[in-house]
């Protein structure tokens, strides 16, 4: 009985972990881009006091994605990737980076 809950364990493992780390990968660059997006834009004078809601709007649209069913992941990935693309090239630095190209 023992050797069946192990089966049963791995058979989970096996299959949710491919899963999860398909969703990682999918929503990798965004979640980098947005997090080096934040950390620019802290350092800004003149954006520092929209720090607060910024990380909050983006902690929350993390949590969504991470909840979100895994087919649905990469469709909104590649939309908020487009939006923080907007962002940066209208905030961001002016250096080339993956956003702006």
């Amino acid at each position: 009985m023992k050797q069946c809950w192990w089966g049963v364990a791995l058979l989970l493992l096996s299959t949710t972990l491919p899963a999860q780390a398909s969703t990682a990968h999918a929503c990798r660059v965004y979640f980098k881009e947005a997090d080096k997006f934040i950390q620019y834009i802290s350092q800004r004078e003149d954006l520092k006091h929209n720090m607060p809601e910024i990380k909050a709007n983006f902690e929350q649209s993390k949590k969504q994605i991470m909840t979100a069913p895994l087919a649905d992941q990469k469709v909104i990935c590649d939309k908020e990737m487009q939006e923080l693309n907007s962002l940066n090239k209208m905030f961001g630095p002016k250096e080339e980076t993956v956003l702006n190209k």
